[in-house]
């Protein structure tokens, strides 16, 4: 290889090793995204309908605060349920597992 492909391939891995190093940045960045673009094509959705763009926003926002405020109206309870659960049957588990666990007294 000559020399300005090895520049060009210590420029490559260089990148490669700053993305993979600031992953979650990009990836953070990449969900944005996303979700702009979701929510664009939403307005514009209702724009076709007649509807002034910033009734569109306030509505897809509206919608949207309603969709997350349901899924946590959902899971919630059962993280809840579960964690109690898990409290109650922590004592019988670690008393059934107390004879292989050194320095363990029950």
């Amino acid at each position: 290889m000559k020399l300005g492909q090895w520049i060009g391939f210590f420029a490559l891995v260089v990148s490669l090793y700053i993305l993979w190093q600031i992953r979650q940045v990009v990836l953070l960045v990449f969900a944005a995204v996303i979700l702009a673009t979701v929510l664009n094509r939403v307005v514009r959705l209702l724009q076709r309908y007649r509807i002034n763009r910033g009734i569109a926003i306030a509505i897809t926002v509206v919608l949207l605060i309603i969709l997350v405020v349901g899924i946590f109206a959902v899971i919630v309870p059962r993280i809840i349920e579960q964690s109690q659960q898990f409290v109650l049957l922590l004592p019988q588990a670690l008393e059934q597992c107390g004879g292989g666990i050194p320095g363990y007294k029950a």
